[in-house]
């Protein structure tokens, strides 16, 4: 379970190493599948 902001790295860390091995088992160019967002840190 990953709680939103606190874990959004590991979320996109996901995103980007299923889309990675989707498009190598395809044969299809990657694709990001990330959006762009700023994510704020509080301390």
């Amino acid at each position: 379970m990953l709680i939103n902001d606190a874990n959004m790295q590991a979320r996109w860390w996901t995103h980007l190493k299923d889309e990675w091995v989707n498009a190598g088992k395809e044969r299809r160019p990657f694709v990001n599948p990330v959006q762009p967002k700023t994510v704020r840190f509080k301390s």
